[in-house]
C-alpha cells in the first residue's frame, strides 16, 4: 500500500534493489548513510552551508523548512523566559553562580521575543540532512569521517539517521519529503544565512552577483571596490561571453550608484544604455569631435599644472597617431609649437586664461611649420591627414560631445576608421581620468567604471600602452576601475606593459580560451591540469574568476529581461530587432 504523502516512483526512476541496514543502505551499487544535524554554534555566518556543499565527495543536503505561526511561538518563549529567569533568580537568591549557558539562552529569547512583537523577524523549524554516497562499506565510513570533521569544524553536529536509514535517504531525495523529522527553531536571519545563495570559494559575499558556482549553483558575488584596486581583466575567445558578462557586471553596479563609461567597439552597448538613461556618443560621425587641447581642471598641490598635463598628453596623443617613437628633435619642436598654440589661442599658465577657446590640431600644425626645422616640418607634414585629409573629422573643431553627467554613457567607435580607433581610446581614457581627477582638494566620492572593449588595439602602440599602464595604477586614486576586456590575449601577456595592466587587476576574470593560446594564459595565471582542459572546452559564459589565492569556477547568468539588453548573440539580437519593428508597425496602425 503506497502511503499517503509519499508520491510512487515510476519503475525507470526505482533504484534496481534496497537493502536497508541500521546504520545504512545499499542501493543498487552505492551505499549511502544520512546524518541529520543536531547541535549548531550560537552564530551562523552568511553562506555557512556551502562549505559543506563543496565537500569533495558525494554528498546529497536537504533543507526542509517549515514556518511557524507567530502566536505559537510567542505562547513558548513566554513560558521558556519565565522557566529560565526562575533558574536564574533562584540561583542569584542562594548565591550560586549563574549557568553561563542560561545566560545567553535567556537574552536570546528576550531578543527574539522582542523582534518577533515589532514585526522584524518569524520562526520557522529547519531540519538539515546530509546522505553520504560511495561505492564499497569501507570508503562510505571513510567519507563519513571525513563529513564529519568538516561539520565539526564548523561548530555544529552530524548524527547519524540510525534505524531510520530508509527514511533518512527519502528525506535527501528531491521528493520534498521530511521523514526523519528531526529539526531546529530557526530564524529569519538565521535562516537567510543557511541559503546556498552564495559561492564558499570566495571569502566575500557583497559586491555583484557574477553568476553561479559551477560545482555548487551558490552565486557568485565579489566586490572590486574592496580590493586594494579596483581593476578587472576579462580574457576569453571570440564568442566566450565577454561582452555579455562586462555589460551584466556594469549592469550591477549602475544600480548600485556606480557611473560607468564605455568604450564599445561594435555598437553592442546602445540597447543597455538606452535602458539606463545613458548617453551613446557617436564617434567618427559628422560633427561628433573630441578636441585634445581641452584644458583640464586644477589641482591642488600639483606643481606641472593643467597646461603642461595638457602638452605632455598632446606628445603621447602625437606618438599613437603617428605610430612611431619620436625623436629627441621631434619631441623638442613638438613641445615648442604646442605652447606656441596656446599662446596664439591667449593661453597661457595663469589659470585665468584657460577657460579660453583652447587651439585645434590644424593650430599646432600651423605653428610647427612656422618653426621651419626640418624636425617640426616632417611632422607637420606626417599629421596631414588629421587635419587637412580623409582622418581630419575627429579633429577638425571644437569638442562636441555632451557634457551632462549620466549613469553610463556609450563611446561608439563603430564608425572610427580603423587607423583611429587607438587615438579615439586615448581621447576618451584621458576624459575619464581629467573628469574623476581632484577638485579643489578633495578627491570626488563618486565611483566610476571605464569598460574598454578589445583593449588589445590600444596596448598595440608603445605609447598608448605606457598611457594604459598609467592610468591602470592612478585610477584607483581617482575612485576609477578600469574594466579591460580583450580576445588577444598573447597581446597583452607577451609584453611587459601588457602583463602590468593584467597584474594591476586584483580581480581577473579567465573565459573559454584557444588552444593556441592556453598554454600562454594557463602559466600566467597558474591553472591547474583541469583547469586547462576546462577552458579549452567549457560553454560561453563559463569561466574562472581569480582574485589572488581565492578563485571560483562559475558560468553567468542574468534575469530573462536583462538578457535582452545584454545579448550580443547575432540571432537574438535579430530576434529582438525583428521584435521591436512589429510593435512599431503594429503602434502606428493602431
Amino acid at each position: 500500500m503506497t502511503h499517503p504523502r509519499r508520491p510512487a516512483l515510476h519503475p525507470a526512476l526505482a533504484p534496481p534493489s534496497l537493502v536497508v541496514r541500521p546504520r545504512e543502505a545499499q542501493v543498487g551499487d552505492q551505499w549511502v548513510r544520512t546524518f541529520y544535524a543536531s547541535d549548531y554554534p550560537q552564530e551562523l555566518p552568511f553562506g555557512w552551508i556551502e562549505r559543506l556543499m563543496t565537500h569533495r565527495g558525494r554528498v546529497d543536503v536537504s533543507l526542509h523548512i517549515t514556518p511557524t505561526a507567530p502566536d505559537q511561538v510567542a505562547a513558548h518563549l513566554q513560558r521558556q523566559r519565565g522557566r529560565m529567569e526562575s533558574s536564574l533568580r533562584f540561583d542569584a537568591k542562594h548565591g550560586r553562580i549563574s549557568d553561563p549557558g542560561l545566560q545567553v539562552a535567556s537574552h536570546d529569547a528576550e531578543t527574539l521575543a522582542l523582534e518577533l512583537a515589532r514585526g522584524n523577524s518569524r520562526v520557522f523549524k529547519l531540519g538539515l540532512y546530509v546522505t553520504v554516497r560511495a561505492d564499497s562499506e569501507e570508503e562510505l565510513d571513510a567519507e563519513c569521517r571525513q563529513v564529519r570533521d568538516a561539520a565539526r569544524a564548523m561548530l555544529f553536529q552530524l548524527q547519524p539517521a540510525t534505524y531510520r536509514t530508509r527514511e533518512g535517504w527519502l528525506t535527501t531525495l528531491p521528493l520534498g519529503l521530511d521523514e526523519v523529522g528531526t529539526r531546529r527553531t530557526f530564524t529569519t536571519e538565521a535562516l537567510a544565512a543557511s541559503f546556498p545563495f552564495a559561492s564558499a570559494e570566495l571569502p566575500t559575499f557583497d559586491g555583484v552577483l557574477y553568476g553561479r558556482a559551477r560545482r555548487t549553483e551558490g552565486l557568485v558575488r565579489w566586490d572590486r571596490f574592496r580590493q586594494l584596486n579596483y581593476n578587472l581583466v576579462i580574457l576569453g575567445a571570440s564568442g566566450g561571453g565577454k561582452s555579455y558578462l562586462a555589460k551584466l557586471e556594469t549592469l550591477e553596479w549602475l544600480l548600485q550608484g556606480v557611473t560607468a563609461s564605455v568604450i564599445d567597439r561594435e555598437s553592442e552597448w546602445t540597447r543597455l544604455a538606452q535602458a539606463v538613461g545613458g548617453i551613446r556618443i557617436p564617434l567618427g560621425q559628422s560633427g561628433v569631435r573630441v578636441n585634445p587641447f581641452d584644458i583640464g581642471p586644477e589641482i591642488p598641490g600639483d606643481e606641472q599644472g593643467p597646461l603642461v598635463r595638457r602638452a605632455l598628453f598632446i606628445h603621447t596623443l602625437v606618438s599613437v597617431l603617428l605610430r612611431r617613437e619620436l625623436t629627441s628633435s621631434v619631441t623638442a619642436a613638438l613641445d615648442r609649437a604646442v605652447l606656441r598654440a596656446y599662446e596664439r589661442a591667449g593661453i597661457t599658465g595663469d589659470p585665468s586664461t584657460h577657460r579660453r577657446r583652447p587651439p585645434l590640431l590644424s593650430d599646432l600644425v600651423t605653428a610647427l611649420r612656422d618653426l621651419e626645422t626640418t624636425s617640426a616640418l616632417e611632422i607637420a607634414e606626417d599629421l596631414y591627414p588629421f587635419t587637412e585629409g580623409m582622418f581630419r573629422g575627429l579633429f577638425d573643431g571644437q569638442s562636441s560631445v555632451p557634457t551632462q553627467a549620466a549613469p553610463l554613457v556609450v563611446w561608439d567607435m563603430l564608425q572610427v576608421p580603423e587607423q583611429l580607433r587607438s587615438v579615439a581610446d586615448l581621447l576618451v581614457m584621458d576624459r575619464v581620468s581629467e573628469r574623476f581627477d581632484i577638485v579643489q582638494g578633495e578627491a570626488l566620492e563618486q565611483r566610476h567604471l571605464l569598460v574598454i572593449e578589445e583593449l588589445w588595439e590600444l596596448m598595440r602602440d608603445r605609447q598608448g600602452a605606457v598611457f594604459v599602464d598609467t592610468f591602470c595604477r592612478k585610477a584607483r586614486k581617482r575612485h576609477v576601475g578600469l574594466t579591460a576586456v580583450t580576445q588577444q590575449a598573447s597581446d597583452l601577456l607577451g609584453s611587459e606593459r601588457g602583463r602590468a595592466v593584467v597584474d594591476n587587476a586584483d580581480t581577473q576574470i579567465v573565459l573559454r580560451q584557444s588552444r593556441q593560446a592556453i598554454e600562454e594564459v594557463a602559466k600566467h595565471f597558474g591553472l591547474s591540469d583541469g583547469e586547462r582542459r576546462w577552458l579549452v572546452g567549457c560553454r560561453r559564459g563559463e569561466g574562472i574568476l581569480i582574485a589572488g589565492q581565492d578563485r571560483v569556477a562559475f558560468r553567468s547568468v542574468a534575469a530573462p529581461d536583462v538578457e535582452k539588453l545584454i545579448t550580443t548573440d547575432p540571432d537574438e539580437v535579430a530576434d529582438l530587432a525583428r521584435t521591436e519593428t512589429e510593435q512599431l508597425v503594429v503602434g502606428e496602425a493602431s
